[in-house]
């Protein structure tokens, strides 16, 4: 069983939407569940072409770590002189510190940083218990929240505010609403 709730607040604004499972059969009471993304994200990649990180180069960026300034690339099939610059809008984002406090059977409280640069955030929560799974996302509308979770194009971004997909960036806090992960055995944000 696969419960889905959404919303700030002490209350879930929506749910549960529930998903079962019987004797192999997924019965489909959540219907209006929409999943918005944009098609933008995940692009796929030539074998040859430059990403990361990628499979070869998993290294993590360290704290602190900056890419303003002017920039060169070079190597194999690049033009002779391929040169960028980096500004303060376009570097890494700061520390999100997200907290959290109080207790799965009452009300959750999120808090995070108000980050530098950022245009929106989005959390979602998931718990588990002996067959069981609940979800919940800080949207204000039904979204499962895969596609909010990955590159935001600014037209979608725009589209997914308008819509209370997302939270603003002026936001830095989020309830979990009072006791709907309360049966879980743990829960993630």
């Amino acid at each position: 069983k696969m419960s889905f709730y959404w919303g700030c607040g002490s209350k879930p604004k929506g749910g549960p939407k529930v998903f079962q499972i019987k004797n192999g059969i997924m019965t489909d009471t959540a219907l209006g569940l929409t999943s918005r993304k944009d098609p933008n994200q995940n692009q796929s990649y030539a074998e040859n072409a430059s990403k990361w990180p990628n499979s070869k180069d998993k290294k993590n960026i360290g704290a602190g770590a900056s890419m303003i300034g002017n920039h060169s690339v070079t190597g194999a099939n690049l033009p002779a002189s391929l040169t960028f610059a980096i500004n303060n809008s376009q570097d890494f984002m700061g520390d999100l510190g997200l907290s959290s406090s109080g207790d799965k059977s009452g009300i959750i409280s999120l808090k995070w940083n108000s980050v530098n640069n950022a245009k929106a955030y989005y959390f979602n929560a998931i718990g588990f218990k002996d067959g069981e799974m609940v979800m919940w996302s800080a949207s204000d509308v039904p979204d499962m929240g895969g596609g909010l979770m990955n590159y935001l194009s600014p037209s979608k971004l725009t589209q997914f505010l308008s819509e209370k997909a997302i939270l603003p960036a002026s936001q830095n806090k989020c309830d979990i609403p009072s006791g709907i992960f309360a049966n879980m055995q743990m829960v993630m944000v």
